[in-house]
């Protein structure tokens, strides 16, 4: 395809992982817009070479296409580069070259063309494993000469195929040379994607109208029977004939565990959904469960000790949290740790989603966590700090372009637009940014945060519901949820997760990861 030909129409490619990072500090150079024609230039070449490379069966062929964007955290830089003196003598001559950031926060590390970053895009749209990508920056090596056609250098093997379900493409867009400004418009915000090394169980659980509400780990309530509510932890997760079912252990004191049991959706709660209740034995209000001498009160106990168990752990657990998924791929000369999640309290939290967070007033704020990160503290010995980016709901006449956020909030406010915007009421629900790369703490978090038309019907009740949407308004699941942290305790870090669990469940209980096929686990035949 020819640099000079206009008005070429162009299907939109849309990469859904990435694995790319700020750079600290920022590069040198003028940033290349999006739109701007050098960064449709790298978008047109990479979004036809995907396709190529991919497209085993020829279902595209002669067909053209681009990327909508660059994968989330890369960034291109124009960097001015001056030449030797002209053989007059007379002036030197700049060249002005573009280079690709984001593969790691140095801007030293950079793609310093299209051809460079295609076999990075490659490995990174397959779903390949962790250090087996062959580009020049990930393989260490620095070749003399760059290839001029990367689809000669590496012959694409059919596996790649699948990583067409990684990839989206949309209808064409009209592509004009030279055009300085954008050449097509959003009508949504860029879609948050995952990034290098996402598990089977994180991606589940980033996806719009996902099956499952709760998550392996997790402390919820549970319908004992008609009127009767308890408390439990998730072991394991299953789907089945459309249902979601989820393997729970209930929560007890250490003398006595009940068996574990198998509910469906429907009969759980957010453990944040309610508030806790009072102890049956007022003389253990302000006790630690793991002070109780439960071998010594638990003969003449006045009420049913189990209960009294499972409210005391649930508050131990609530006041904990413990990091998982290290990624050692990020590195740090500060000693700093980053981690793909956290337990926190009862709720189980990925990076690059986002979680309620608490502001002024009575908005809603949300942080899209981008970076987990465990640092050194001499007082403490360590605390964690979440990067990312707040946002906050609210109502304005035209959609927000060109921003990032996951896909689970755009499809809330799509729901959410299709409910309230009448022609009376034209305008738009929308996510606006009020805090871009703020640093929060754990005790600014509130809990996780719920697609409204998956959650709300659970915690409002289908007929009221029902009725709020017939009347054009919907609500929000945090207003029908407590906070994290509503019991003043402070952050107490853990091992892991079954540390934090302790004695409140059998010695022999396991979390086993939210259908990751690393570990196979079948659930009982009956119910």
């Amino acid at each position: 395809m020819s640099q000079s030909d206009n008005n070429i129409m162009c299907e939109r490619v849309f990469v859904l992982r990435s694995d790319g990072v700020i750079c600290e500090p920022q590069p040198q150079g003028l940033r290349v817009l999006p739109g701007s024609p050098k960064y449709n230039e790298w978008c047109r070449k990479l979004g036809q070479w995907l396709v190529m490379a991919l497209d085993a069966d020829g279902k595209y062929h002669n067909r053209q296409f681009i990327l909508d964007t660059l994968p989330d955290g890369y960034v291109l830089y124009e960097h001015a580069r001056p030449n030797a003196t002209l053989q007059d003598g007379s002036k030197k001559r700049t060249t002005h070259d573009v280079y690709l950031h984001g593969w790691s926060s140095n801007p030293a590390q950079k793609f310093r063309s299209p051809a460079e970053f295609f076999l990075h895009l490659v490995w990174l749209v397959s779903g390949a494993m962790p250090g087996s990508c062959g580009c020049r920056l990930c393989f260490g090596i620095y070749p003399d000469k760059v290839v001029e056609d990367p689809l000669q250098a590496r012959e694409p093997s059919a596996s790649l195929a699948i990583a067409l379900d990684e990839v989206k493409i949309e209808d064409g867009v009209k592509i004009e040379e030279g055009n300085s400004h954008s050449p097509y418009s959003f009508s949504k915000g860029h879609a948050l994607p995952m990034h290098r090394g996402s598990t089977k169980e994180q991606m589940l659980d980033s996806k719009p109208k996902g099956k499952f509400l709760y998550r392996p780990g997790e402390l919820v309530w549970f319908n004992k029977n008609v009127s009767t509510w308890g408390l439990a932890v998730i072991s394991s997760r299953q789907s089945k004939d459309g249902r979601a079912l989820y393997l729970i252990q209930p929560l007890s004191h250490p003398l006595h565990h009940p068996s574990a049991e198998v509910r469906d959706q429907d009969f759980l709660r957010p453990w944040l959904a309610w508030s806790v209740p009072t102890l049956g034995n007022q003389s253990l209000q302000n006790a630690k469960y793991d002070q109780v001498p439960w071998e010594q009160i638990i003969a003449h106990y006045p009420t049913d000790p189990v209960v009294d168990g499972s409210i005391l752990s649930a508050a131990a657990i609530d006041a904990s949290y413990s990091l998982f998924e290290q990624d050692k791929t990020a590195l740090s000369n500060t000693g700093e740790k980053f981690y793909k999640g956290l337990y926190l309290g009862a709720e189980k939290i990925w990076v690059l989603e986002p979680v309620r967070l608490r502001g002024p007033g009575e908005g809603i704020y949300v942080l899209v966590i981008k970076k987990i990160i465990e640092v050194p503290n001499a007082t403490f010995g360590a605390e964690v700090v979440l990067r990312g980016d707040v946002y906050t709901l609210t109502r304005i006449p035209a959609r927000i372009q060109d921003r990032d956020i996951p896909r689970r909030m755009e499809d809330d406010l799509d729901f959410r637009n299709r409910v309230e915007r009448t022609a009376e009421d034209s305008l738009w629900n929308d996510w606006r940014i009020v805090e871009p790369n703020a640093k929060k703490f754990l005790g600014d978090i509130k809990g996780r945060w719920y697609e409204t038309e998956h959650l709300l019907p659970v915690l409002q009740g289908r007929e009221a519901f029902n009725e709020s949407i017939h009347n054009k308004v919907v609500g929000d699941c945090g207003m029908w949820m407590n906070a994290r942290g509503d019991l003043k305790v402070s952050d107490i870090k853990q091992k892991d997760r079954r540390s934090t669990l302790g004695r409140a469940v059998p010695d022999n209980f396991r979390i086993h990861l939210g259908l990751d096929d690393s570990q196979p686990f079948h659930f009982p035949d009956t119910m």
